[in-house]
């Protein structure tokens, strides 16, 4: 395993989060996009961006979470996401001991507590990308707003 790690206490236990692998982060990112995809093209499409001059701004009409949460869980990717927590699972040591021997027991009856370390676990091995997203989203708005001007 790579010694780049992050390490956070969530609940009573302690994780360490080591980073994936390059083409093994690429994989599961390409497909939790697949999933993920369509659910934030569902909030955009709720959102008004013609007044939008920052990220900030951003005004959603009232029943677009739902409806992105619904094509979350619509999607008949049950086995990917799986799959996905299976590998992040072997990449995190939770109180010293690899995670992906123990994940059944250890999160028995801990369900938020697995959202949240899941939550952590995208976060160390995604931080990066999802910096130049909101950079980019901001250059965006930021270009709109200069359009707007001229």
């Amino acid at each position: 395993m790579q010694s780049d790690s992050n390490t956070k206490t969530i609940g009573e236990s302690s994780y360490e989060i080591f980073m994936l692998p390059a083409t093994t982060g690429l994989d599961v990112f390409l497909d939790l996009a697949r999933i993920v995809g369509p659910a934030i093209g569902v909030v955009f499409d709720g959102a008004d961006l013609k007044e939008l001059d920052t990220i900030g701004d951003l005004a959603f009409s009232g029943d677009v979470f739902e409806k992105a949460a619904r094509q979350i869980f619509q999607a008949e990717e049950k086995e990917t996401v799986k799959a996905t927590i299976k590998i992040l699972a072997a990449h995190t040591h939770v109180d010293g001991k690899k995670l992906g021997d123990t994940f059944e027991a250890h999160f028995q009856g801990k369900i938020g507590e697995m959202f949240k370390w899941l939550v952590f676990a995208l976060e160390v091995n995604y931080s990066d990308f999802l910096d130049v997203s909101r950079i980019s989203l901001g250059r965006a708005i930021a270009a709109k707003g200069e359009a707007k001007k001229g």
